[in-house]
């Protein structure tokens, strides 16, 4: 009787342990999946106002490739500090590797003009030019985007 009575505790502090061993590392998983959960719905917020702040450049840019009459310059001048403030309240968001990345990006993109003029012969200021240009810009501007789609479908 004595055998089975210590077969019994035995028993049952093993399974005790073996329980809050379990509940332990079942909390520890469950509270480590939530704040990833957070921390994705946050990028994803965050994504999704840095995105917003391009939309009317790249739906003005996108008229000027069709028809070539504006200098694109003259498009996103007025857009630079919406876009600067919005970069700004986005990189909190990104994960500390990707910083580099997005302040290249950002550079390539606020200084596509120059970047553009580097890469013809002559600059004549014509319709075919600024269509081109425009593309370039576009370019430029979804490598920025490309660092607000991380986090999109990963929850």
């Amino acid at each position: 009787m004595s055998e089975t009575l210590y077969a019994a505790i035995l028993g049952a502090i093993a399974g005790g342990a073996i329980g809050i061993c379990g509940t332990y590392y079942a909390t520890r998983s469950a509270q480590s999946t939530a704040i990833e959960t957070i921390r994705l719905t946050e990028f994803n917020k965050g994504a999704a106002t840095f995105r917003a702040a391009f939309v009317d450049v790249i739906f003005l840019m996108q008229q000027n490739i069709k028809t070539g009459d504006k200098i694109p310059t003259h498009i996103t001048a007025d857009f630079l500090i919406s876009h600067e403030k919005a970069k700004i309240l986005f990189e909190p968001f990104l994960p500390s590797a990707d910083l580099n990345g997005l302040k290249k990006a950002w550079d390539n993109y606020r200084n596509y003009d120059d970047n553009y003029l580097d890469t013809i012969e002559e600059f004549k200021g014509n319709n075919t030019q600024f269509k081109h240009m425009s593309q370039y810009c576009l370019y430029q501007i979804h490598n920025l985007l490309k660092f607000a789609d991380q986090g999109e479908n990963d929850i």
